[in-house]
């Protein structure tokens, strides 16, 4: 019986998976006709920012030298570096205004 049971889970489970495969197989173009050229360019530079982001990440990982020059680069550019004559714009302390 419980044999039986666990059979009939595992085929209403394959089922439904499928049935939603379909159905968004059968609505994917409606999706991409809806789509205004606007949310298109906003969709693609978002999901490049998140592919960039992430390879600088694993870069970053892999490579400690990479890692260590971003946060060099971040520190120039907002004047903390030490013995800069020039002072950038500093983050505000929120501990020392």
């Amino acid at each position: 019986m419980s044999e039986s049971l666990a059979i009939l889970l595992v085929l209403l489970v394959a089922g439904g998976a499928l049935v939603a495969l379909l159905h968004w197989l059968a609505h994917i173009d409606q999706r991409r006709a809806e789509m205004t050229e606007e949310e298109y360019q906003e969709n693609r530079a978002r999901e490049a920012g998140l592919l960039g982001n992430g390879l600088t990440a694993l870069d970053g990982i892999l490579r400690p030298q990479v890692k260590q020059a971003i946060e060099y680069r971040r520190d120039a550019k907002q004047g903390q570096l030490p013995g800069a004559k020039q002072d950038g714009e500093r983050l505000i302390d929120p501990e020392n205004p």
